[in-house]
């Protein structure tokens, strides 16, 4: 009988992507980063809406067009209500929006280093034979899923190669090469487990209740 722990690893960058854009004031390309703040302008019957930027390095502002001419009609009441008073979790869902960030330009910084917060979703007692990680990526990441696992477990990169090889771990789905790849949301990877102390340790480090920083 397969007596499973699963855990969801809730993957978020320290900063959404950063567009590199013309600064009028500083006369040159800079960063530009999120204020969390909305622009709104109605007229008539029809709404502006914007997502406010500020460049880093003297806090001129661009504003990111959301809504564009849009009827106030079609714009559910809820959606309004965030925009109207800055709600931080709309901000954040179209900041890391990298997709439609790339419309307004080519040239944008994505964040190195992520943060990594894990919950502990089902498992009976020990002994465990298998652990499933859930991976929850919000927004753009850039870290390999195999390095991900390696700093997160507290394992070296050739440990993780080696059981990938014997196919102690795996990607429900997949072969071996989607490891060397950007860690993808929706991914379940497996480990199997066997009734050792390290194994006990693996677990512990999985479903850690600390925020992890990679």
């Amino acid at each position: 009988m397969c007596n499973r722990k699963s855990v969801l690893w809730t993957i978020t960058p320290h900063f959404p992507p950063r567009p590199i854009l013309f600064c009028r004031n500083c006369n040159d390309k800079r960063p530009f980063q999120s204020s969390q703040k909305f622009r709104l302008n109605a007229q008539g019957k029809r709404l502006d809406a914007w997502l406010i930027y500020r460049c880093l390095s003297c806090g001129t502002r661009w504003n990111r067009p959301i809504i564009e001419r849009g009827f106030l009609y079609k714009i559910p009441g809820d959606q309004l209500q965030a925009l109207q008073s800055n709600d931080s979790g709309l901000a954040n869902s179209i900041a890391l929006d990298l997709h439609g960030l790339k419309r307004h330009t080519s040239q944008i910084v994505q964040s190195p280093e992520i943060a990594v917060k894990k919950d502990l979703l089902s498992g009976g007692p020990e002994p465990w034979n298998r652990l499933q990680i859930h991976l929850a990526v919000q927004g753009p990441a850039t870290i390999r899923l195999d390095r991900l696992l390696a700093t997160q477990l507290s394992l070296s990169r050739g440990q993780i190669q080696k059981w990938i090889k014997t196919t102690r771990l795996s990607l429900a789905g997949h072969g071996s090469r989607p490891f060397k790849r950007i860690a993808q949301d929706g991914s379940v990877v497996q480990l199997e487990l066997d009734d050792s102390t390290d194994s006990r340790n693996l677990v512990r480090r999985a479903i850690g209740s600390v925020d992890n920083q990679e």
